[in-house]
């Protein structure tokens, strides 16, 4: 594992990690624990959390409860845990033992002592967009992220969401390489978003459709 000082300058690679049906178990039940594990949940997560007191915001979620101190094994199975405890000594504890188990870990003490970091993010619609600083600071990637959904255009919005269906079925039903993508390229294209922008949603859709069936020119 990394020690998370300032001499660890490699990069990291942004990723979006996929979790449905996956065990996540979340270390300590305070606000953090709370936000992280309400992130888990709605990525569709099978989330544990581990912890004496819970914040009251976990009684909104769907997750299975170990109303304790963490013991060992409580990590059996795990595929991410989130480390987020106010005592030092569990928390390195928990990391030792996930280390040891090849459990992917997020501590919310020590980011860059862990495997993995959560981005500041928003998603809208299908887009997500997240930002990161190389731990620099937390609270300038939360203004970098205001600013960049400030200046961002909600015609994307609107045409990615028209979009997604459509790409699913192109992927399924075009069986030529160079065809398939040449479609997929035209779904998002400024084609399409200028017929957005000047006729409207119902001429977009007729636009998708005429992609997907390949009657669409470039």
């Amino acid at each position: 594992m990394r020690d998370g000082s300032a001499q660890d300058v490699l990069p990291c690679l942004p990723v979006m990690l996929r979790l449905r049906g996956q065990r996540c178990v979340v270390v300590g039940g305070g606000a953090v624990a709370a936000r992280r594990a309400a992130s888990l949940v709605a990525c569709g997560a099978q989330v544990v959390v581990v912890a004496p007191a819970m914040d009251p915001k976990l009684d909104e979620l769907l997750i299975e409860r170990a109303e304790r101190g963490y013991e060992a094994g409580d990590l059996d199975g795990a595929f991410l845990v989130v480390i987020a405890t106010d005592n030092p000594a569990v928390n390195q504890r928990v990391a030792d033992e996930a280390a040891e188990a090849g459990v992917l870990i997020n501590r919310a003490d020590n980011a860059g002592a862990g495997d993995l970091t959560v981005m500041a993010h928003d998603r809208r619609g299908p887009l997500t967009l997240a930002v990161d600083t190389g731990q620099t600071s937390a609270a300038a990637a939360k203004a970098i992220r205001a600013e960049l959904l400030e200046a961002l255009d909600d015609d994307w919005i609107t045409l990615l969401t028209e979009a997604r269906p459509w790409r699913a079925k192109i992927q399924s039903s075009v069986p030529d390489d160079s065809e398939r993508a040449r479609r997929l390229r035209q779904l998002a294209d400024d084609t399409a978003m200028q017929t957005l922008k000047h006729q409207g949603v119902s001429a977009l859709r007729a636009r998708l459709q005429a992609v997907a069936e390949g009657r669409a020119d470039d």
